[in-house]
């Protein structure tokens, strides 16, 4: 669901010019786009307020796996927490979330 939102958001940029060519400042536009929407909630808690986009798998594993990620956006990484949520999980795996597995795995083939 959010991976439909965020490729939507990006469409919508780059058809009004927002995206520069950096991909630095494509991602952050991105973040900011995302967290922005006024329809996001913290995915454990419900909250609205004080939300902060959590990497499902942490950038210290995903540099393991040889991806950069500041040059290779992936949005499928990402849910949405409040700030609280996303201090508790700190940079650990979080496998009552389905997709922990799913993106080791995708990691694990590219490897």
């Amino acid at each position: 669901m959010y991976l439909n939102q965020l490729n939507q958001i990006k469409k919508e940029l780059v058809q009004k010019n927002k995206l520069e060519n950096s991909t630095r400042s494509r991602v952050i536009l991105l973040k900011q786009a995302w967290l922005n929407d006024s329809t996001k909630k913290c995915e454990k808690c419900e909250r609205k307020e004080n939300l902060t986009l959590d990497h499902i798998v942490p950038v210290r594993i995903v540099k393991e796996f040889g991806i950069d990620e500041e040059r290779e956006f992936m949005p499928e990484n990402y849910r949405v927490l409040c700030k609280i949520c996303n201090h508790y999980k700190g940079e650990r795996l979080d496998f009552a979330d389905r997709r922990t597995k799913e993106l080791l795995i995708r990691f694990l083939e590219r490897v």
